[in-house]
């Protein structure tokens, strides 16, 4: 999914959208398309761990690839860019202003459920067992105390 495609999927949450041909390109969302970029990618980052597309490097954090403008393709799988981050990005264009402070706190909660449903959904990594230089408690041994 491209940035604008996000874009144009938080401001229909927001219902910012013009009124009779559901274009997100108008007056009214000038400084929230200006914002955007910024925005997805300080999303992006936070949810990069989530997608599938998530790669990194042995011992290195992963980074998630920035958006330059709302053309560029986000390095998100469909899930995390088309339905969590459009309610974060809703979220942080709406928050502080006077208009509804009620929908900033609902696309809120809903980008941390999101979030929260999609890291339980996750696969399991792999299992490693935990070496113990110093021996353990193989056999109950020193079990009493």
């Amino acid at each position: 999914m491209t940035g604008q495609e996000i874009f144009d999927i938080a401001i229909h949450i927001m219902d910012e959208q013009h009124e009779t041909t559901g274009a997100t390109i108008t007056a009214d969302t000038k400084d929230y398309r200006f914002r955007a970029v910024d925005l997805i990618n300080s999303l992006g980052q936070e949810c990069y761990t989530l997608s599938d597309t998530c790669q990194a490097e042995d011992g290195a954090r992963p980074v998630f690839p920035k958006l330059r403008d709302l053309q560029d393709t986000a390095g998100l799988d469909d899930y995390v860019a088309g339905v969590i981050l459009p309610y974060g990005l809703a979220y942080l264009l709406v928050q502080g202003e006077d208009s509804d402070p009620g929908l900033a706190n609902t696309c809120l909660q809903r980008y941390q459920e999101l979030k929260a449903e999609a890291r339980r959904l996750m696969p399991a990594r792999s299992f490693q067992e935990i070496e113990r230089p110093y021996g353990g408690l193989e056999l109950g041994e020193f079990s009493r105390w």
